[in-house]
């Protein structure tokens, strides 16, 4: 069963741009650096750290911390 906090991150990336989507669920849900991200997209890593700190940012403010 998943808990509340579970869904509550799964929502706040299903809300983001599909890009950020599959960023955010390579990094998070697979383990994947962004590095890896990056070299699986063809595209700078830096974008990729973007992406990644977007999300947390979005996180964080729908989680309240």
């Amino acid at each position: 069963k998943m808990r509340a906090v579970e869904r509550t991150i799964i929502e706040v990336i299903e809300s983001l741009p599909g890009e950020y989507q599959f960023v955010l669920r390579a990094h998070y849900v697979a383990g994947k650096s962004a590095a890896e991200i990056a070299a699986a997209l063809s595209v700078p890593t830096d974008s990729v750290v973007r992406i990644i700190s977007a999300g947390k940012a979005a996180l964080a403010r729908e989680l309240g911390l």
